[in-house]
């Protein structure tokens, strides 16, 4: 134990603000207070068929000061969670009413990210990075402080936390060993004191953790309360004897109602006043949660639990406290020309890490385009039986690496769970986070092009290397396009299952309709809208007449026209390109020997365009959308009566 609190006290020496000076604001206690909260969502009724309203919380209350620790215990089901949605502004689904307000002042967007800091249940991280890198980049983004104030901070906590050991270990994910699941939490928890806000949210800190490893979490987690002056509310699911033993305050729900809350020490004397005086040698959590679990117990008798607090006079405090002290003004302290810079050395350092998002991707380029390019091997010779072999071979060019988008859908959609948790906890704005990326995205693109048609089209396929450079160009336009689209979908559903899934359809249209297989004049409206809106027909079209347009084929046998057929009853595509593209053009109107590659580029920039702005939009709305608790009523501060609402 005095071990423990050592490393608290060097934690707060060394990750206290630096500048040396304190106003008294930064010294006064602080008030976390949250009145008659409750969450309601509207479900369908069985019998009726009609929509109802469900309360998921109702009534909730509690008062938390500077220094202490509230945690909400309960059975599955509970509204724990739920709670620390609403007290986060993050219930989304439903109507959040009551009162959340820091020193007085109704929590807003704007507060929280600049006060507040919530570690999730889910622990989302860069699994490339490892423990220190984390925490350096972290450390980074929340102080404009010098590297090397950054970096003494970084490592204060990292040993306080236990991650010393770990510190230059991956954090890893499903597909590649890392950090363990009770590692992967604690560094979630330093995240959050590099941060050094005013009030901390965990939801199931102690999860993935074993006894020994919960406890002391727990008793770091109420020692760096105390001597940080912190607010920590905190969910627990079952804590043991010693973890509820160090909690200061307590609060224990049932189906989304409170039944006890106030001082942890307090519980068993209320319990015993309504008739249940706890056994000998029993855990007090597990015979709370006992109780009222109406899994196992009638709902009957969990009721009579909950109208006994609900009636209890003396429940908690009830008053709202105001405070004197002014918000200070909205705003990000690192300023973003820092931020970017940040964030550019941190996803230039995953791009060479992450074998998935990139790298690997540029290998499956490589690799499958060389299998075409062999498969086609007979189409390096431009005889005239091989004409539409060739064009085939670039429409596999193509098309095979645009259908690799999938695996963007689903390394985006992760991506994205970690910048949203940054940008939700003031780390960094959503600004930062798109300016940095789409500076390394464009030449990561061209990197594709150079992998996916360098060997295979310019070495295996004896390609025409004079327009190796407008080739390029055109492949790397219709790729960013498939990129694109591929970033919307990984953000328009939380599972990213089904984004996986919409854009294969996409692929999949876009070659069904691509004028290769169908004729554009055959197809049927609506469906021929996919021809003139999906990039791969703009993008095969330029390629082919690229490839094409320059180049010397085979003679015809028998000096046999362009259009005709030879002696040997093969069709004669012309000697020169433009002869071979128009014979072409009578097989698949597509094709043309018209240079239209201005045009076909221009188009596939607009559609990638059109898709970032909106992946733009929907991850600057996605991470930074937040509830409202509405206030019904006036509530009184000092004895004045004042309508206070939480606006998101």
């Amino acid at each position: 134990m005095a071990e423990d609190s050592l490393k608290v006290q060097e934690l707060i020496a060394v990750a206290s603000p630096t500048t040396g000076t304190e106003s008294a604001e930064d010294l006064s206690e602080s008030v976390f207070e949250f009145d008659d909260v409750s969450f309601t969502v509207q479900v369908k009724d069985k019998e009726t068929k009609t929509l109802k309203e469900k309360q998921i919380v109702r009534g909730v209350s509690g008062v938390v000061k500077s220094g202490r620790v509230l945690a909400i215990l309960g059975p599955s089901g509970a509204g724990k969670t739920t709670l620390i949605n609403v007290l986060t502004l993050n219930a989304m689904g439903g109507v959040s009413k009551g009162y959340v307000a820091l020193n007085g002042h109704s929590i807003t967007p704007a507060s929280f990210i600049r006060e507040c800091y919530v570690v999730t249940q889910q622990d989302f991280h860069w699994p490339f990075l490892n423990t220190k890198e984390t925490m350096t980049y972290a450390a980074q983004l929340y102080h404009n402080t010098t590297k090397e104030e950054a970096a003494k901070k970084v490592e204060s906590i990292i040993t306080s936390m236990g991650l010393a050991g770990c510190s230059d270990t991956l954090v890893g994910n499903e597909f590649m060993q890392g950090l363990s699941g009770g590692q992967k939490r604690r560094l979630s928890i330093a995240l959050a004191l590099i941060k050094q806000p005013k009030l901390l949210f965990l939801d199931e800190p102690t999860s993935g953790l074993d006894a020994a490893a919960a406890a002391a979490i727990m008793r770091f987690i109420t020692e760096l309360a105390q001597k940080e002056n912190l607010i920590i509310i905190a969910t627990i699911h079952q804590p043991s004897t010693k973890v509820f033993d160090g909690f200061d305050q307590a609060m224990i729900l049932s189906g989304g109602r409170t039944a006890y809350c106030g001082e942890a020490s307090g519980a068993l004397e209320h319990f015993a006043s309504i008739g249940h005086a706890i056994p000998p040698n029993t855990n007090p959590a597990e015979f709370f949660l006992d109780l009222v679990n109406n899994d196992f117990v009638a709902q009957e008798e969990v009721d009579t639990i909950l109208d006994a607090w609900e009636n209890n006079k003396e429940k908690g405090e009830k008053s709202i406290v105001s405070s004197e002290s002014k918000m200070p003004p909205a705003g990000q302290s690192v300023p973003m020309t820092k931020q970017i810079e940040v964030m550019m050395h941190r996803h230039a350092k995953l791009v060479g890490r992450d074998p998935v998002l990139y790298l690997g991707r540029a290998i499956i380029f490589l690799m499958s385009n060389l299998y075409f390019a062999l498969v086609y091997i007979q189409a390096r010779e431009r005889a005239q039986d091989q004409a539409t072999n060739r064009m085939w071979l670039i429409i596999w060019f193509m098309g095979v690496p645009a259908n690799m988008g999938v695996v963007a859908v689903y390394a985006y959609n992760a991506e994205f769970n970690s910048v949203r948790k940054e940008i939700k906890n003031g780390m960094c704005s959503p600004g930062a986070y798109l300016l940095a990326k789409s500076v390394l995205e464009i030449p990561l693109m061209f990197f594709f092009a150079l992998c996916a048609l360098g060997p295979a089209a310019y070495g295996l396929a004896n390609f025409n290397g004079d327009d190796f450079i407008l080739y390029v160009l055109i492949w790397t336009a219709a790729i960013y396009a498939w990129e694109a689209m591929a970033e919307v979908l990984a953000l328009s559903f939380q599972n990213p299952l089904f984004g996986m899934m919409q854009f294969m359809g996409l692929w999949f249209s876009a070659f069904l309709y691509g004028g290769f297989l169908i004729p554009g004049d055959d197809m049927v409206w609506p469906l021929k809208v996919f021809y003139y809106i999906l990039p791969l027909k703009y993008s095969v079209r330029s390629m082919v007449w690229a490839e094409y347009h320059q180049s010397e084929w085979q003679k015809c046998k028998d000096d046999a026209s362009p259009g005709t057929y030879q002696s040997n009853g093969e069709l004669c595509y012309g000697r020169d390109g433009k002869d071979v593209l128009e014979t072409l053009n009578s097989i698949f109107p597509l094709f043309s020997s018209d240079n239209q590659v201005t045009g076909d580029v221009m188009f596939c920039i607009c559609i990638a365009v059109v898709f970032k702005i909106i992946y733009c939009v929907l991850l600057v709305h996605k991470s930074k959308a937040s509830s409202k608790v509405i206030t019904d009523g006036a509530v009184t501060v000092k004895g004045k009566p004042t309508e206070i609402a939480n606006s998101a």
